[in-house]
């Protein structure tokens, strides 16, 4: 009962610590991987059969999770102008 305690106290920990330096919306990106990487695992240890439906969806998927992470960096990124010059 404790190991299960320590663990799920120390992964709120990192969670509410990813939400304060990354934010909501950033964060919540890494749900949208949890099915590829499941996929990817089962063809890895139970050898099942990878299709090419699976490498498209895969694709998207890391393809708009990219989008949306790397949307936040150039806004960060970005010098702020003021009005005054």
């Amino acid at each position: 009962m404790a190991v299960g305690f320590i663990c799920t106290a120390l992964a709120y920990i990192i969670y509410f610590r990813l939400l304060a330096d990354i934010g909501p919306l950033r964060t919540l990106t890494v749900t949208f991987l949890i099915p590829p990487f499941g996929i990817l695992w089962g063809w890895l240890v139970l050898d099942e059969q990878i299709n090419q439906g699976f490498m498209g969806g895969a694709l998207l998927i890391v393809l708009a999770v990219w989008l949306v992470t790397r949307s936040g960096m150039v806004k960060a990124a970005r010098p702020t102008t003021t009005g005054s010059q």
